[in-house]
């Protein structure tokens, strides 16, 4: 098949599933847009987050936009992989800050379907997060905690709103990079023990056992469809194309869950992930500068879904990336390390933690220095969906006609 009749064909299927992923997002939004204050209606949603606490009961956000809450019965255990049936009444409430919302005044709450798998990943989770916040104590092992398995819960509030003033709240974040290195290690292991043709299994099943223990977040499922798709690729000889790999993936899970789209995660994950793939391929030479390269394409764009949503913006993002960056892999790849053997020897594995704790300890040094400036982020007006979308226009007009030169041919 010739390269033109090839795109030709890529292109029609582009058209069509892009097509089945708008369908599927009208029929779901469709749902939500007739709800209000007084609605009688009725959930069957999987759980992909643990309930959050509230006002001293456990709550469960659900809907679009996760603008309902609901109670969680006291009685009932519940996990995220559960799939629950919830029948009730909404009822009018501010859910964060001046954010309006609905409470769900329930008659009937079910869990229809209790995933023991994920029961049992999610204990092995808890597991190694207590092992590792017992052998680095502090903000130093809630962010170790952070790294290996996403999220800022386990930092203090003070050291949360630091990473977030100097632009670092993505290194807790479970993201590809978590993904790549767990399928890098059990791919080394694995070729050895069954072969180059077999360990692909192994891989796929490791990638699919770490989003669903690190939470199955839409950032981290989108950097696991891609990292599949990607190893697939490899194993069977076949190129890669980045930017299809993507675009398949974003598509695919707005097919399989339209929530996805109005998902601020979602949204920024495949933002971040264009911008990666618009830098470049990362080279060993100059890493500093290759380093800030695809941090400053990240950042550029992602920015206005950032001040779509949040209004803020930090300054020193560039700085900070460069310098917390690089020791962000040797901590990840420390602390995993430490957590496996800590499993079988408890004071073996914290003594390897130990020496993530110097690292650690820079990048909590560096978000304190740097959140201590006042002018280190910038509130501002939010953007509409209008000049978000202006943006990203201007955006490729600029990258296509080579104004400004990202990959330059060498």
């Amino acid at each position: 098949m010739g390269t033109n009749k090839r795109f030709g064909v890529y292109l029609v299927a582009l058209v069509v599933v892009t097509g089945l992923a708008g369908i599927r997002y009208w029929e779901w939004s469709r749902v939500w847009d007739g709800i209000g204050a007084g609605s009688q209606i009725q959930i069957v949603e999987r759980i992909i987050r643990e309930p959050e606490e509230r006002w001293g009961k456990r709550y469960l956000r659900l809907g679009r936009r996760g603008v309902i809450l609901v109670q969680v019965p006291d009685n009932l255990s519940i996990h995220y992989g559960d799939k629950v049936k919830i029948i009730g009444k909404l009822e009018e409430r501010v859910i964060d800050e001046k954010k309006v919302g609905f409470s769900l005044i329930y008659s009937d709450f079910n869990v229809i379907l209790a995933s023991k798998h994920y029961l049992v990943l999610n204990r092995w989770r808890n597991r190694v997060i207590d092992m590792v916040l017992k052998w680095l104590p502090g903000d130093e092992g809630g962010l170790a905690a952070g790294v290996l398995w996403g999220g800022d819960d386990r930092l203090s509030e003070k050291a949360s709103e630091n990473f977030r003033k100097s632009g670092l709240s993505h290194v807790v974040a479970a993201s590809g990079y978590n993904v790549s290195v767990i399928a890098v290690w059990v791919g080394i292991v694995a070729i050895r023990l069954v072969g180059r043709r077999k360990s692909i299994y192994f891989v796929i099943v490791s990638m699919i056992m770490y989003v669903l223990m690190a939470g199955a977040q839409a950032a981290v499922v989108r950097a696991g469809i891609m990292a599949g798709l990607t190893t697939f690729a490899l194993y069977s000889g076949r190129k890669t194309d980045g930017i299809w790999i993507w675009i398949v993936t974003g598509l695919a899970m707005l097919i399989i869950s339209p929530a996805y789209f109005e998902d601020v995660g979602w949204q920024l994950s495949m933002a971040a992930t264009a911008g990666l793939l618009w830098s470049g391929k990362l080279t060993s030479e100059k890493l500093l500068l290759t380093d800030l390269r695809t941090t400053l394409a990240a950042q550029v764009t992602t920015l206005p879904i950032v001040l779509h949503h949040f209004g803020n913006v930090s300054v020193v993002a560039p700085l900070t990336n460069v310098l917390v960056l690089p020791v962000v892999p040797l901590v990840m790849q420390i602390v995993a390390g430490a957590s496996l053997v800590g499993l079988l020897l408890d004071q073996l594995g914290m003594m390897i933690s130990w020496l993530a704790y110097p690292l650690l300890r820079w990048m909590t040094l560096v978000t304190d220095f740097v959140g201590a400036w006042g002018w280190s982020s910038i509130t501002v007006e939010k953007l509409g969906w209008g000049w978000v979308a202006g943006y990203y226009l201007l955006l490729v007009i600029i990258s296509n006609y080579k104004f400004l030169i990202i990959n330059k041919p060498r």
